[in-house]
């Protein structure tokens, strides 16, 4: 989005942010419910992976945002965005 639109883009990742925020509460009891007596080594994997990405996304806006302009922020978005989607699909299309 351009320069004149910043507020749409901050409404579009407030509505992000909330969403993610609903659903966090699901997510760990849906996997509790799902595992059943394995829930103690689910949960510790999510809680895992999710140390591993607060290591690597440091490291992946250091790599990609060097001159700190727009186009770079766009990039590091994009690619969150990709993922985020992917996995969606993928569980998605594991579920149904």
């Amino acid at each position: 989005l351009p320069r004149e639109l910043s507020s749409y883009a901050l409404l579009s990742l407030l509505i992000i942010e909330c969403s993610t925020g609903f659903i966090c509460g699901g997510f760990y009891k849906c996997a509790t419910l799902v595992a059943r007596q394995h829930s103690h080594f689910v949960l510790s994997q999510i809680q895992f992976i999710k140390c591993l990405s607060l290591f690597i996304e440091p490291l992946l806006v250091f790599l990609i945002c060097t001159h700190n302009t727009i186009a770079e922020w766009r990039v590091v978005f994009l690619i969150h965005g990709a993922l985020l989607i992917g996995g969606s699909c993928m569980i998605g299309f594991e579920l149904y």
